[in-house]
């Protein structure tokens, strides 16, 4: 999952630390979507201050790449982060039309306490909670704006776009001058002037990378039941009868089924407790659509289950069908991640069913095998079709009435998306049933679609998109 991560400080450090470890001896050029140091010893590249790019000894950096970070960055000389910035906030900064930000494909978006600014096109955007926005060149940046860049959160969408660059190649002079397209995005909207070589120069290196990876599969973990919480958030109160819908609807967002997801998956990958676990994110991420019971256990101290058989169960399972190899394990971990809240034996029931089919799909057995085992093991009906049930199916909590439904989904499925849309087109408890099927389609069909990766990858917290990197470094078996 790395190639969309817009977060990672593990492979080189943060580059505030490399910048308080240099202060003095540095070289610090800043651009619209990447942050390079000269530390003396090495040139290092960042996507933003929290995401390495590159690294390349000085020796070995050719003329053109300095000549181009001069001319397109602002340069700081023996930059320390910790001195008092000589500029103030408003230095060479105009007016510009308020707007709402979102993170540019080639860019970066930073944000603290309302405000926020955007890198794009070769300028930042300094957008305030009162609702004003200021304008600057890139050239201009000033010392007291990179310190704001370097503290304030960091999200980017430039390593989705650019994947991976050997050798600095995007910086090359190219002669060829035919193709500036990408996924239909004409990267010349991204540059101006003289950088348009820069966008042509980008363009051939995806392009390039792709085709060595075009055979090669995406992550296949919990991002599948958290794709279908997300873009089955809008409507869970909003109920549709249909697969033809916006997917990418601008008000989706992540609930209590994406909250509890990474809670379990963390509880995995760190061995941690489940009942602990689950109700510290529960607590931490409040407002996020809970059910009654489970809002009130969030109110006691004592972790008492309180013998439920709603889907809550089943929605958090995903990462135990990713996890372990035999089912015996999954059966025990699941019954585990279920029982400190839903110990009813419905409530236990779905969370295993959802677990079991994943690591089933995970397996390669068929649709057919997955139905068996499904109905001979958990004595689940699944003799229905969507067309069937879906004029008279009605909003339904409980894993009985909901987790069937959800896999004749994934059964029904043609690919990922598809699986997606079946499962939200029948209304109900429309996230939580996407939620259960993406689990299960994403290790079964092992691609997802990158533009619906990255769409829910945009709206969640650096905190889960740090545990589902780690989740599938360690799980994601292709």
């Amino acid at each position: 999952m790395k190639e969309y991560s817009g977060f990672d400080t593990k492979v080189n450090g943060l580059l505030i630390d490399d910048l308080r470890r240099t202060k003095g001896t540095n070289a610090i050029y800043v651009s619209h979507y990447f942050f390079a140091l000269n530390d003396g010893k090495d040139l290092i590249f960042y996507y933003n201050p929290m995401h390495f790019w590159d690294k390349l000894p000085i020796e070995k950096v050719e003329d053109y790449v300095w000549s181009n970070l001069e001319k397109e960055c602002a340069v700081f000389r023996n930059f320390n982060p910790d001195s008092e910035p000589k500029s103030t906030a408003t230095d060479n900064k105009s007016s510009h039309p308020t707007f709402f930000p979102e993170t540019p494909r080639i860019g970066n978006h930073y944000s603290c306490l309302g405000s926020r600014i955007v890198s794009h096109h070769q300028h930042y955007y300094f957008l305030g909670d009162y609702g004003g926005c200021l304008k600057l060149k890139t050239k201009d940046l000033t010392d007291y704006d990179l310190v704001s860049l370097l503290h304030w959160a960091v999200m980017t969408k430039t390593p989705n776009y650019i994947k991976s660059i050997y050798n600095l190649d995007c910086f090359k002079n190219k002669k060829n001058d035919n193709d500036y397209i990408v996924d239909g995005e004409d990267l010349r909207n991204h540059f101006e002037g003289e950088d348009l070589e820069l966008a042509k120069n980008i363009s051939e290196v995806i392009l390039g990378y792709r085709s060595i990876l075009k055979n090669e599969n995406k992550s296949n973990t919990i991002i599948g039941a958290v794709i279908g919480d997300v873009i089955g958030s809008v409507f869970e109160w909003n109920n549709i009868k249909t697969t033809d819908f916006d997917l990418f609807n601008p008000k989706c967002d992540f609930t209590d089924d994406t909250v509890l997801t990474i809670a379990v998956a963390d509880c995995i990958l760190n061995k941690k407790n489940f009942a602990k676990t689950i109700w510290e994110y529960g607590r931490k991420y409040r407002g996020r659509g809970y059910g009654g019971s489970f809002r009130n256990w969030l109110q006691e101290d004592n972790l008492k289950p309180y013998a439920s058989f709603g889907n809550g169960s089943a929605m958090r399972a995903s990462a135990v069908g990713f996890a372990f190899n035999d089912i015996e394990t999954v059966m025990e971990v699941a019954k585990q991640s279920a029982e400190v809240t839903h110990n009813h034996p419905e409530g236990i029931k779905g969370a295993q069913a959802t677990a079991t089919a994943i690591f089933l799909a995970r397996q390669g057995k068929s649709k057919q095998e997955i139905k068996d085992y499904i109905t001979r093991t958990f004595n689940y009906n699944l003799d229905f079709t969507l067309d069937e049930i879906r004029p008279t199916y009605k909003f339904d909590v409980t894993c009985q009435g909901s987790v069937p439904q959800a896999i004749v989904a994934f059964l029904e499925s043609s690919d990922f998306e598809n699986a997606i849309r079946l499962a939200i087109s029948i209304g109900g408890d429309s996230d939580t049933i996407a939620c259960v099927t993406g689990g299960i389609a994403s290790a079964f069909y092992k691609q997802i679609p990158t533009e619906i990766m990255d769409f829910v990858v945009d709206k969640l917290p650096n905190e889960y998109i740090e545990i589902m990197n780690k989740f599938d470094e360690q799980y994601d078996r292709k």
